[in-house]
């Protein structure tokens, strides 16, 4: 028996939906570095979901999929070092929509945050053209590191870290209160996309001054604006260890 679609929610036959596109995959070298959140490891096997019809999957899904992969050849490919400026041009609709169909799929596969994401579908597959206004996005550069490498013989030669990875998760600051808000992380590389959810429920009590500005502090300052097409960017002073500190003990685990 069919069972219905996450997207169009139509009771049809379903395919497998690889969180991320299949393009992105290829494109990036470290992809068997793949983080599952609900399993809170790395491991081999690609990452998918099998809830959606050919339809979409083959459609509205996959033209946003054509959009990021050529956003990933104009500027995802390179590392930005620290004192780069980078003039990042995006068409906002596409770029958000994308963002939130992967971070829809992640929340599917965790069971995490499902139903504030399930609010998008219309956005992500088209349906609906105006811009959402319970969410924003905020754009981060993570820059290399040099690192200093000991062969088994005792020679030490330097060597770039670069944060070249694909990762989709939840954020969460334990010393702050973030029960108003959902806060999601797609990143492709040294481009780290911040997507903060306030529901319409939160927006609705009076959020705390304080609290408010806690978790602005801790995210990167560059919003992408919807009515703008293009934005100036520093590289972050955070670097691939301050982001990849998980991913950086799993090659050393792997080389132990």
């Amino acid at each position: 028996m069919a069972n219905r679609c996450a997207y169009c929610g139509r009771q049809k036959k379903l395919t497998r939906e690889h969180i991320w596109s299949v393009c992105i995959i290829k494109r990036v070298p470290s992809y068997d570095a793949r983080y599952s959140e609900q399993a809170k490891k790395f491991f081999r096997s690609d990452l998918v979901i099998s809830d959606v019809c050919g339809d979409c999957n083959g459609g509205v899904l996959s033209s946003l999929d054509t959009y990021i992969c050529q956003m990933y050849d104009k500027y995802f490919y390179q590392f930005p070092r620290l004192g780069d400026v980078i003039q990042f041009g995006y068409d906002y609709q596409k770029l958000t929509r994308w963002l939130l169909k992967i971070s829809y799929n992640s929340a599917r596969t965790t069971g995490k945050n499902v139903k504030t994401l399930h609010k998008y579908v219309p956005y992500i597959t088209g349906q609906e053209q105006s811009i959402p206004n319970t969410f924003s996005v905020r754009l981060e550069l993570i820059a290399p590191i040099a690192i200093e490498v000991t062969t088994p013989s005792g020679v030490i030669y330097p060597k770039e870290l670069f944060p070249a990875s694909t990762r989709c998760c939840r954020i969460q600051f334990p010393s702050q209160n973030t029960d108003w808000c959902v806060i999601k992380l797609v990143a492709i590389n040294s481009y780290y996309f911040w997507l903060v959810f306030t529901p319409k429920e939160a927006q609705q009590r009076l959020v705390d001054i304080e609290e408010l500005q806690s978790v602005a502090n801790s995210l990167p300052s560059t919003i992408l604006e919807p009515d703008s097409d293009k934005v100036v960017l520093n590289v972050s002073q955070r670097h691939t260890i301050d982001m990849h500190k998980d991913w950086v003990n799993l090659q050393r685990e792997r080389k132990s």
